[in-house]
């Protein structure tokens, strides 16, 4: 499986993209959370994104994806944000999630589209994303999908420590986890502070539930 993910993605190193990132959030990835496997794009169309896969683990039972490439330019953050410009993204999977076909079937590709498509979000519409956004999916999920957002949060899951990456650039590059919303849950997000959400989640004991994708899970709210 390794192999052949590797074969698709492109094994050699990349000729785009930022390399002292590249090469910044690979060592962060690895002594974060694990070794990773790099799921390289060959072909970029805007800014160069790669995804790197951390496989489950006795200590962090499910997959965990990361975006490297996001944080190569900066977002355009209002003013009296400017420690809000860089960011990557962190996505959580269940332990059975088919990661051996994502190559053939969309079924399983497809968290990958919405990582990459995210990421790419605040460079091709001049905006940002942060902590307590919504942002809309669009058509990067299946049709019969029973979300149509996301809600940006810290990945609660991991080690908060290492939820910013200082470069020796200036850059900080904050990691963003990625929170499947149905179309009330984003509603009611829309009609409140996003942590009112969040401990509503917190007050069912359903946190993790939430975290890791469960395409069957039932409403929060």
């Amino acid at each position: 499986m390794l192999k052949k993910i590797l074969k698709w993605f492109g094994k050699s190193e990349s000729v785009y993209g930022d390399l002292d990132l590249i090469k910044a959030v690979n060592d962060h990835v690895v002594s974060w959370i694990g070794e990773p496997v790099i799921l390289h794009e060959k072909v970029s169309e805007t800014i160069h994104i790669d995804i790197y896969w951390v496989a489950p683990s006795d200590e962090r039972p499910f997959h965990t994806l990361v975006t490297s490439g996001m944080a190569q330019e900066a977002m355009k953050a209002p003013k009296g944000s400017d420690a809000c410009t860089h960011a990557e993204l962190v996505m959580f999977l269940p332990p059975d999630w088919p990661m051996d076909r994502i190559q053939d079937d969309d079924g399983a590709f497809w968290p990958i589209r919405v990582m990459k498509r995210l990421a790419r979000y605040p460079h091709d519409f001049n905006t940002w994303v942060w902590l307590g956004h919504t942002i809309p999916m669009g058509d990067s999920g299946p049709v019969d999908l029973p979300f149509d957002s996301v809600l940006l949060d810290f990945p609660m899951l991991l080690d908060s420590s290492g939820c910013a990456l200082p470069l020796p650039d200036g850059r900080k590059v904050m990691f963003l986890g990625i929170i499947l919303l149905r179309p009330e849950e984003r509603e009611f997000c829309m009609a409140n502070e996003p942590d009112a959400f969040m401990d509503l989640v917190e007050e069912q004991d359903r946190l993790a539930e939430l975290l890791v994708l469960d395409l069957g899970r039932e409403s929060m709210v």
